[in-house]
């Protein structure tokens, strides 16, 4: 029992939780949010959302582009 009441005073687990509780609960309300609005924000919030998903992923998609491209002059 002594284990466990040394495992949830761990600073790390509760960072963990709390992150996968933001990931599976932050999407809901931002979901929430888009019906919410009146009809011409929601359409102009959902391409806006659409079009920084797709700037986020192309830049994450560069990044590793130029991380393996300085690995692959390195060595």
């Amino acid at each position: 029992m002594s284990e466990v009441l040394i495992l949830l005073k761990e600073k790390w687990l509760w960072i963990i939780v709390s992150c996968l509780i933001l990931i599976f609960i932050l999407p809901f309300f931002i979901v929430m949010v888009l019906l919410t609005l009146p009809e011409p924000l929601n359409a102009i919030a959902t391409l806006l959302l659409i079009l920084l998903w797709g700037v986020v992923t192309g830049y994450k998609d560069w990044l590793m582009h130029r991380k393996k491209e300085m690995s692959t002059r390195q060595g």
